[in-house]
C-alpha cells in the first residue's frame, strides 16, 4: 500500500509561519505541527505514532512520502525524504518504522543497514538511512543544500521519538 504525504514549506519550513498551514493539509499528513525557540518545526503524527523535529534549513524544495511492505511477518512503513527543485531530485533519508522483532531479523540477515534512531517502550523501532554522498554538481545551488544536511540530518535523529 502506498500513500503519498506532501510536506509542503509549512511542515517542513520553520521559516514559514505555521498559520500559513491549512487545517485540512495537517489533517492529510495525520499531523500537527508547532514551532520551537531554535526555529525549527516540531511534526507529530498521530497515523504514524512519533514526533520530529523538522530543521529550519529544509524549506519547500522537500516532501516526503510513506510506503509499507510486508516483511519477516511484520509491517514496515518507510518514510522517504526527497529534494526536488528545478528539475533536480534526489532521496535524502529514510527512516523505517517496525517491530523491535523484525528488526532483530533485519540484523541478522546482514546487509547494509541503517542506524537505530528511536525504540519504544511497547518495541517499535526507528532505523534512518541518509543519503552517502553529494549527487548534484559543484557550484550549483542543489550542490550547496546538500552540503548542508549531514548538520541537519542530525537534528531529526536526534528528535525522533515514539508517541506512546
Amino acid at each position: 500500500m502506498k500513500k503519498e504525504i506532501l510536506m509542503t514549506a509549512c511542515v517542513l519550513a520553520a521559516a514559514v509561519s505555521l498559520t500559513a498551514c491549512s487545517p485540512a493539509m495537517l489533517a492529510a499528513l495525520g499531523a500537527s505541527a508547532s514551532s520551537t525557540q531554535q526555529g525549527d518545526t516540531v511534526l507529530e503524527s498521530q497515523a504514524l505514532g512519533f514526533r520530529v523535529h523538522i530543521p529550519a534549513g529544509f524549506d519547500d524544495a522537500f516532501s516526503a512520502q510513506t510506503s509499507e511492505r510486508e516483511v519477516y511477518g511484520g509491517t514496515v512503513t518507510t518514510i522517504t525524504v526527497t529534494y526536488q527543485k528545478d528539475g533536480q531530485s534526489a532521496n535524502v533519508c529514510s527512516i523505517e518504522l517496525m517491530d523491535q522483532a523484525v528488526w532483530e531479523k533485519m540484523q541478522a540477515e546482514g546487509g547494509p543497514l541503517g542506524t537505530e534512531i528511536a525504540r519504544s517502550e511497547d518495541g517499535r523501532v526507528a532505523v534512518m538511512t541518509s543519503l552517502q554522498s553529494n549527487p548534484f554538481a559543484e557550484g550549483t545551488a542543489a550542490y550547496e543544500t546538500f552540503q548542508q544536511l549531514p548538520s541537519q540530518l542530525s537534528i531529526l535523529a536526534d528528535t525522533f521519538e515514539f508517541l506512546e
